[in-house]
């Protein structure tokens, strides 16, 4: 995506500093550049400050039954598909007593990614799902998320609609992959993004999902990590963060998914995702270099430049085909 509230000079400018950090990694690159990041950002606050700079607020694009879908997936908008699983045997079969009695003292992984989980929640790596059950209803705040548990099982899978989601899948699409995410009251994934395209399918409880377009990361203050995948530090609770002094500038939308609904979004799209209630949900996401490279060029190319881990070594590895890594 190209800049819209700031100059494309700016735009390369920061962009050029972006790309040195992440060669140079974060202590040197503040070292070397520091200053002349600070320069920039302070001449961009500047003309936010003096109402140069302005444009139209984002919009998603949302889909009731009977609807006509012109575009599955083939636009720079979120769309939020209301009701659209609401018949999948997954809706009406997967709640938690289910994942107790089906998966029951079957072995889980806890994500502990940095940038993905709530700074001293995330405690342990590894339970069986009876256990996350239980500990979830006694009020964890443990967030099972990325789960490759269900992309596993071909019974599971059958409760589905592949019919539906393969309508997100472009020509050249690959690294298909399903995730499962189970969260109780209050649990959150921080603000972060990857080069998948994600469809996501709300199965219990409600979702909010706060998203920022591509290119705002120059006001989100992200900072680049080296990762297959994108974050940012920011609290959106706080109004103020001098860390962080463009975050104010940050133009962002909210949707809530409720049990039923299905959404999708493109890549590199930026979200901060928070359960008010507790909330099961399957992601599907697929890679698509061409709609990656359009929506950010800078972030697909450094995600092919990552070392924690190799994102090439890891495609390689896995044939293109089930790789976890590549969505973490």
């Amino acid at each position: 995506m190209n800049p819209k509230r700031v100059s494309s000079v700016q735009w390369q400018r920061y962009n050029r500093l972006f790309l040195l950090e992440h060669i140079l990694g974060h202590g040197l690159f503040r070292k070397l550049f520091g200053k002349k990041e600070d320069q920039l950002i302070e001449e961009i606050r500047q003309s936010f400050d003096n109402n140069l700079l302005d444009s139209e607020d984002p919009t998603f694009e949302e889909f009731f039954p009977g609807d006509e879908v012109k575009s599955w997936g083939r636009t720079d908008k979120v769309q939020v598909f209301r009701q659209a699983g609401n018949e999948w045997p997954c809706s009406k079969k997967w709640d938690f007593d289910f994942f107790v009695d089906y998966f029951a003292d079957k072995e889980i992984s806890i994500l502990n990614s940095e940038g993905l989980h709530e700074k001293g929640v995330q405690d342990f790596g590894v339970t069986t799902m009876k256990k996350y059950i239980k500990s979830l209803r006694e009020g964890s705040k443990v967030y099972l998320k990325f789960s490759p548990i269900i992309h596993h099982d071909s019974n599971l899978k059958k409760d589905l609609d592949f019919n539906f989601l393969n309508r997100f899948s472009l020509p050249g699409s690959f690294g298909k992959k399903l995730f499962l995410f189970i969260g109780g009251e209050k649990t959150h994934t921080p603000i972060h993004n990857a080069l998948s395209n994600t469809v996501f399918i709300q199965l219990r409880g409600k979702k909010t999902w706060t998203f920022w377009e591509p290119d705002e990361r120059l006001f989100l203050g992200v900072r680049p990590e080296r990762r297959a995948y994108f974050f940012s530090k920011l609290n959106i609770d706080l109004k103020s963060d001098p860390a962080f002094p463009l975050s104010k500038y940050a133009r962002s939308f909210e949707i809530t998914l409720e049990a039923g609904d299905v959404m999708w979004f493109p890549a590199f799209f930026w979200h901060f995702v928070e359960n008010p209630e507790p909330s099961i949900g399957v992601a599907y996401k697929l890679a698509h270099m061409p709609s990656a490279f359009k929506n950010s060029g800078m972030l697909t190319m450094l995600s092919f430049l990552a070392t924690k881990p190799t994102l090439i070594g890891s495609l390689l590895s896995s044939g293109f085909k089930d790789n976890e890594r590549v969505f973490r």
